[in-house]
């Protein structure tokens, strides 16, 4: 008999009550789930209506998220399931079980969290492979109101960051309006929706001017900023470059600073390890992770060097041994 059988039984033998109650229950998971698809892509009810297509309207939808009584509720909930099965960041999910709060998350967890309560300007700077843009994830999951922004090479611009934020803000459409006008849109958003934080990560990418306008955000809000990125990021706001007197802006407000070298301490390894392969691993192995962590792609490559050994050794029904690990690194070029 099927798990979906039992619960099937389960849920006649105990009558309309208990059913009710969990279709309520299942119904809050799914508009979490909704909602967080909305906070992390952008996109509102509105932006969803076409893709769900059908008979459904954005009305339908909006009555379900916000929990009230839905015309069409069982089409309503599998429409959405359905979108979200397709249209979900996989690589941010709602929960990430195997995230751990290594030194580094908790050295960003507290620049981020006292940026948020003070109101002030931080800056996370780290090479890349640590986990910071995991972390950032983990901060979303915590609290929803957190709102982040990725930059790169093809939206560097100030008008087109002005435009991947105002995607993240309910309500704030660009429509026709100037980039000054929109400025002052996003700043209305800001002042009435109570206190939020704002991490614009890969900060690396963004010239002086894309700084300039959040700045401004920051100044004329209470708002916590925090700008994440590489070595460039915090060299270039001490004045590395020939704008050094124009950076002093940005740079005088700064009030919180975790900046990582690329040392990764051991105990941040074993917990990794311990987390993906419970079995443990012996000494040898854990110090050659050890030692993979703090090359070129310090976590990231540690991880993929450790998930790819993890394949190789249940294949060959056995443990995780250092000759196993030494013939996935050449594989890997790690």
């Amino acid at each position: 008999m099927s798990h979906a059988l039992d619960l099937r039984l389960l849920l006649e033998e105990s009558g309309p009550a208990f059913v009710e109650k969990y279709e309520e229950a299942d119904d809050k998971s799914l508009r979490a789930r909704l909602q967080f698809h909305f906070d992390c892509s952008g996109i509102d009810v509105g932006d969803i209506t076409h893709s769900i297509g059908g008979f459904l309207r954005g009305r339908e939808v909006a009555d379900f998220l916000y929990g009230r009584p839905c015309r069409f509720l069982a089409s309503t909930r599998k429409a959405i399931v359905d979108y979200l099965d397709t249209h979900e960041d996989k690589r941010f999910p709602l929960e990430n079980p195997l995230f751990c709060e290594t030194s580094i998350a908790r050295k960003m967890s507290v620049v981020m969290q006292c940026c948020k309560d003070d109101s002030d300007l931080g800056i996370i700077v780290g090479p890349s492979g640590i986990g910071k843009t995991e972390v950032l994830r983990q901060q979303k999951r915590k609290d929803r109101s957190t709102i982040i922004v990725t930059a790169d090479p093809a939206t560097r611009a100030p008008g087109s960051m002005l435009f991947v934020l105002s995607r993240m803000l309910p309500g704030v459409r660009r429509e026709s309006a100037t980039n000054a006008e929109f400025l002052v849109k996003v700043i209305s958003f800001f002042k009435t929706g109570g206190k939020r934080l704002l991490i614009i990560d890969e900060s690396h990418f963004l010239p002086w001017e894309s700084f300039e306008i959040f700045r401004k955000i920051f100044d004329s809000t209470e708002i916590g900023l925090v700008f994440c990125g590489q070595q460039t990021l915090y060299d270039q706001m001490r004045g590395g470059t020939r704008k050094a007197m124009l950076w002093d802006q940005i740079f005088s407000r700064i009030g919180l600073r975790a900046h990582f070298t690329g040392d990764v301490p051991l105990e941040d390894v074993r917990m990794i390890v311990d987390k993906l392969y419970p079995q443990g691993l012996d000494r040898k192995c854990l110090e050659y992770l050890h030692h993979k962590a703090n090359g070129r792609g310090r976590f990231r490559s540690m991880v993929k060097l450790l998930q790819r050994a993890m394949m190789l050794a249940e294949v060959d029904n056995s443990p995780i041994t250092l000759t196993i690990l030494q013939q996935v690194s050449k594989l890997m070029m790690v």
